[in-house]
């Protein structure tokens, strides 16, 4: 009993009556009927009497296959022995389980990407460390070959060469007898024979590992022994996504010699997506076949969104055949939209209004419209921009987990509990602020605050992040603090930290499902995903990827029966690729974003294709550069064929959509559109009405206060605001507009105000520079906590490796900062190898600076480094501590450290707080050890100067004189009586506007609407 199905037209019927019996090449524009073809001609196989176990259909990625297997179910309404639509994957993996359990009684062990990963990397780190190891050329040096980039380009190539039947000994033989032998693919053939050796050993006398692409090698040799389950008829769909493998593959299981198998081939060489992972559009093309039909309407685009895509498509080399271009248009008028915008916040206000207003004026489901990007990057950024923007939006593909807060904190809880992780402060502090305690910059500001205030209490020697381990590793400790709401969430996090340790050898699952419970944030992360807006997007991301952790937890399960949590721990922290989730999702009417590859065989109301800019889309830089895998699969490699192969991915990004399309690029002084949105036509934006509540009330709002607009329309303006103040719209009322209201009182608007001091009890040096330089940037960052970045790690790393350093060399201060190097976040390894390269530039100038230092007659006091002060200054407590001090025979010179730039003035330098401050400690007997010290100068030392003299790299301030010291500390009593007040001046001209580039938080604060 089979369900209506879809009106085939002629064409379709004569594949579907062929495909039992003949080879049919199937070709067709987007939206032509391909997939609705494929799959007709595996319901209809059934319908008349073929059986199930018989008949099966191919596709590339697993999210396709699930569709795929879904749309037949419904057509067929009725329940079938085994899936009718599976991966290529999926398929070799069957046939060689089966093979396996005959041979050895077990299954063989398939080896996932992140596990594949994790050992390629143990492989290469084991390489590195022998002396004997294999010899890469000198691009290729160690650092090179541990980053994941370089194991990932690694893994394609050996999957191209598995794929063509060659073994290490095989591509090492081609290696050397190439014309120009090359010594790269010597080298990886060398470091491919020590992987496989590993596997061999590893599997022993059982069923052996296995990776995905000798899983299908090993397929397709069963297959072509006649090995494998037979078929009457395979149906391959999106076959431009075919790679060399593939192709054998199917012709092994289909029987290419006899033809015994009825073959249908679909798809379209002008849309592969594939082709960094092997995928050659044109391979369809080379398969013999016994008719190709081509399919001769698009059903989907018509208007101006077909004319986008042919005008796409001319960019696209030919690949075998160019039929498939030639297509009748589907009967509706479509629209095509081809825009710029002058920033990456405009482009995305612009794709948030295209969406609102489909979805409000035309009607458009949320889930009848996506945007699509070249990049995963900037589909990320997109998916948070218009959620801020009122848009719901879905990424598209597999739950990502390793970019996952949620995910991370997991990790990191089960780290700490299999000793994998010592208790450390950086780690904790990321544990405090992930979302199952969610402690903000200000919350952990406290409890740092809390410990340090015990810390003086005890008079103890340690320091505050020494004391918030031990605190950690004693919950019963956080009864001696004030029950605040900061304390009660730390002490939950050191209660689940403390029942978890010492699971080294529990099972993963139960450990993960033993710290999910023990957070407690299941009932409040579901009511908030329940709602709207961003708070319910983010819990519904949160929950996505904790389920889709679990699921892989639960997969790594089946495949290693007896891995502990400690030896999970320690693959997940080894590898660095993604493995496949389907783990199902929360949020369902939504917008889905992501890259071309997710959308393969879907269709869309409305498609944004966003981010069509220069060295994006088209990305011309050659593929696997590292390796030159590219000319491995193809024989050569040009930026033509790279441009084709771009072209393709935007040919479907734009094929997507069947009634509207937006292309959008940023053009401004930092970005161009690409000559991919130039020959589309692309123009600049033009404002749009708005289309949230929010943008209406601002738009009416600037109406009203305009005073040259038109009467009658300011009259309208003021009569829809009265309208939208009577039904509660947020920001409507005049008396919550910015100078309409009252101050904000003084006291401090917090939940736990009695923790929050504005009121100074002491001032540091660094604190009144600040405050001098804008009082509105430094109450923020008082109250709100300063971000610190990674340029500020490192220097904070300098001063330390300065501190404890005996020889002061360059290789001794570099050792000693690298020691502290990983608990540095980097967001690419490029920023990793550029702040390394940075560090060593330093330390060898400072190497040479102590050495000009030495020569002077002068040596740095080693016990006067970090020499912390307190200095009493008319009751105000004046306290900091000096980066080092230069003892020569003329007396002292007071050193602070800067790893910055952008080095002061002279003049700025002779007034500079920092160094005013240590001479006025010195001189009131404030640091012990310099009590009856003369003063010869004191500097600021900048080693990275770019002048080559290092006696540049120190700015001098000479002695104060007794005048200068008391003027000093007039100027400390102001800057601390002016910190206890409650307004706060900014400096727009000379701070808040003029930073460099770098936008600081003032600037936002400066803006008349938000502060009056």
């Amino acid at each position: 009993m089979m369900n209506q199905q879809p009106e085939l037209g002629s064409e379709q019927l004569r594949v579907v009556a062929l495909a039992p019996q003949s080879r049919v090449r199937l070709l067709g524009a987007p939206g032509s009927g391909k997939t609705t073809a494929a799959v007709a001609c595996v319901t209809q196989f059934i319908a008349d009497g073929g059986a199930p176990d018989r008949v099966l259909l191919l596709t590339g990625s697993r999210e396709t296959a699930s569709r795929l297997r879904d749309r037949i179910a419904r057509a067929l309404a009725v329940t079938t022995p085994g899936p009718l639509a599976r991966t290529f994957a999926s398929l070799a993996h069957a046939i060689v389980r089966q093979r396996s359990m005959a041979e050895h009684g077990a299954p063989s062990a398939l080896l996932g990407g992140s596990d594949e990963d994790a050992r390629w990397r143990e492989v290469l780190e084991i390489d590195g460390a022998s002396a004997d190891g294999v010899v890469w050329p000198s691009h290729l040096r160690e650092q090179v070959r541990l980053l994941p980039e370089f194991r990932a380009e690694l893994r394609e190539f050996i999957a191209r060469a598995t794929e063509r039947g060659m073994t290490p000994d095989d591509l090492l033989e081609h290696a050397l007898n190439m014309q120009q032998p090359n010594e790269t693919w010597q080298a990886v053939a060398r470091i491919w024979k020590q992987f496989e050796f590993g596997l061999l050993l590893e599997s022993g006398d059982s069923a052996r590992i296995v990776t995905t692409p000798s899983l299908l090698r090993e397929a397709t040799q069963i297959a072509a022994a006649g090995q494998a389950p037979e078929f009457d008829l395979l149906v391959i769909d999106d076959a431009q996504e075919l790679t060399q493998g593939q192709l054998e593959f199917v012709e092994a299981l289909a029987g290419a010699h006899d033809a015994k198998t009825g073959l249908v081939i679909a798809g379209d060489p002008d849309v592969a997506t594939g082709m960094f992972r092997g995928a050659q559009p044109g391979i369809m093309n080379s398969m013999r076949v016994d008719e190709t039909i081509r399919l001769p309407k698009s059903h989907r685009m018509g208007g101006a969104v077909a004319s986008a895509y042919r005008t796409v498509v001319e960019r696209v080399g030919v690949a075998g055949s160019t039929d498939q271009r030639q297509f009748a248009e589907a009967g509706h008028d479509a629209e095509a939209l081809v825009q710029s915008a002058p920033s990456a916040a405009a482009e995305a206000r612009l794709i948030a209004d295209e969406l609102r207003e489909r979805h409000i004026v035309a009607g458009v489901p949320w889930s009848q419209m996506a945007v699509i990007t070249r990049t995963s990057g900037l589909a990320r950024q997109l998916t948070s921009a218009l959620v801020g923007l009122d848009v719901p939006t879905s990424r598209s593909g597999s739950t990502a987990l390793r970019g996952s807060v949620a995910v991370q904190g997991l990790i990191d809880a089960m780290a700490i509990a299999t000793g994998r992780q010592e208790l450390d402060a950086v780690t904790l502090l990321r544990l405090l602020s992930s979302p199952f305690i969610d402690l903000d910059s200000l919350q952990l500001r406290r409890l740092r605050r809390a410990l340090w205030v015990q810390l003086l209490a005890d008079d103890s020697a340690l320091s505050v992040d020494e004391r918030l381990v031990e605190l950690f590793t004693s919950p019963d400790d956080f009864d001696a603090f004030p029950q605040s709401r900061v304390i009660r969430r730390a002490r939950r996090l050191a209660t689940v930290l403390s029942a978890s340790s010492g699971s080294a050898d529990a099972s993963p699952q139960d450990l993960l499902w033993q710290l999910w419970e023990g957070f407690g944030t299941a009932e409040a992360w579901a009511e908030q995903a329940g709602g709207d807006g961003v708070v319910a997007r983010a819990a519904n991301e949160r929950l996505d990827a904790v389920v889709a952790l679990m699921r892989h937890v639960g997969f790594v399960a089946e495949r290693h029966p007896t891995m502990t949590a400690l030896q999970f721990v320690e693959q997940w922290q080894a590898a660095s690729v993604e493995d496949d989730s389907l783990a199902g999702r929360g949020a369902a009417e939504t917008v889905a974003v992501g890259t071309p590859s997710s959308f393969l065989g879907r269709e869309f109301d409305t498609v944004c294709v966003a981010g069509v800019n220069d060295a994006v889309w088209p990305n011309l830089r050659l593929r696997s550069s590292l390796l030159d895998a590219a000319a491995f699969v193809r024989g050569s490699a040009s930026r033509e064929e790279v441009r084709s192969d771009e072209a393709r991915l935007l040919a479907l990004a734009v094929s997507r959509a069947a009634n509207r399309l937006l292309v959008t690029a940023v053009d401004s002084a930092d970005s161009d559109a690409s000559e991919f949105a130039v020959r589309l036509g692309i123009t600049a934006a033009t404002a749009r009405n708005a289309t949230t509540l929010g943008a209406l009330t601002a738009q009416l709002r600037r109406t009203l206060t305009d005073f040259d607009s038109d009467t009658a329309e300011r009259a309208r303006a003021a009569a829809a605001l009265r309208l939208l103040a009577d039904r509660g719209v947020e920001g409507a009322h005049p008396d919550v507009w910015a100078g309409r209201q009252a101050l904000s009182e003084p006291a401090p608007h917090a939940e736990e105000a009695e923790e929050i001091d504005l009121k100074p009890q002491g001032v540091s040096p660094s604190k009144i520079e600040r405050f001098e330089e804008c009082q509105v940037q430094w109450v923020v960052g008082n109250l709100s906590g300063d971000s610190i970045g990674t340029h500020r790690q490192i220097g904070t790393i300098i001063h330390a490796a300065v501190e404890h350093a005996r020889l002061f060399t360059a290789d001794e201060l570099e050792g000693l900062a690298l020691a502290h190097w990983d608990e540095l976040q980097f967001s690419a390894p490029w920023e990793d190898q550029r702040s390394r390269a940075e560090l060593r530039e330093i330390v060898e100038r400072l190497e040479t600076y102590f050495e000009l230092v030495q020569s002077q007659g002068y040596r740095i006091d080693t016990q006067l480094r970090e020499a912390k002060f307190s200095a009493d200054v008319d009751g105000v407590e004046l306290r900091g501590s000096i980066d080092w001090v230069e003892r020569g025979p003329d007396g002292v010179r007071i050193a602070d450290l800067k790893t910055g730039k952008s080095a002061p003035s002279k003049e700025e330098v002779s007034a500079n707080p920092q160094l005013q401050s240590y001479q006025l400690a010195v001189a009131t007997g404030a640091v012990e050890g310099l009590s009856d010290a003369a003063v010869v100068d004191a500097r600021l030392v900048y080693p990275s100067k770019t002048t080559k003299k290092p006696e540049t790299w120190a700015l001098k301030q000479e002695p104060l004189t007794e005048s200068s010291l008391q003027e000093f500390r007039e100027r400390v009593l102001a800057a601390a009586e002016q910190m206890s007040g409650t307004s706060f001046i900014a400096h727009p001209s000379s701070h808040c506007e003029n930073s460099d580039g770098f936008r600081p938080d003032c600037a936002f604060h400066i803006i008349e609407q938000v502060t009056s």
